[in-house]
């Protein structure tokens, strides 16, 4: 068995933004299920685990996104990489449109109601 204690897993979004996360983690959350569902001890339990991670590696990488929140990371996580800087010229050229009102764009991304004033004065640059 290889020793994955001190290995981590990483996690990458679609802007590039990438994550490390110490594997014991993982290894732990699905060590109390294992516990759980076959009665072991704790240490059998997390034992049992790093074989099961070594000799499947993709085993953690599933436990991780089915059976765990973000949350239970957080506080360990490290972030290894940022986002990729986008080209917004690029974006303005390619990027969807749609028409909508502002209450649906605060809806569609769960913002608080945008003011009057901040809509204003967007529109009030562009007429000037």
């Amino acid at each position: 068995m290889s020793d994955l204690t001190d290995a981590w897993m990483t996690i990458e979004d679609e802007t590039g933004e990438t994550w490390a996360v110490p594997l014991v983690l993982v290894a732990r959350s699905y060590a109390r299920a294992y516990e759980e569902g076959h009665g072991a001890s704790p240490d059998k339990a997390l034992e049992a685990t790093w074989w099961i991670f070594d000799d499947d590696p993709t085993e953690a990488l599933q436990w991780a996104r089915g059976d765990m929140n973000w949350g239970d990371v957080e506080e360990y996580a490290v972030k290894v990489a940022p986002a990729e800087e986008i080209d917004k010229q690029m974006m303005w050229i390619r990027g969807d449109r749609q028409i909508c009102s502002r209450e649906a764009i605060a809806e569609q991304f769960n913002l608080p109601a945008i003011g009057d004033g901040a809509w204003w004065l967007a529109a009030k640059a562009v007429q000037s």
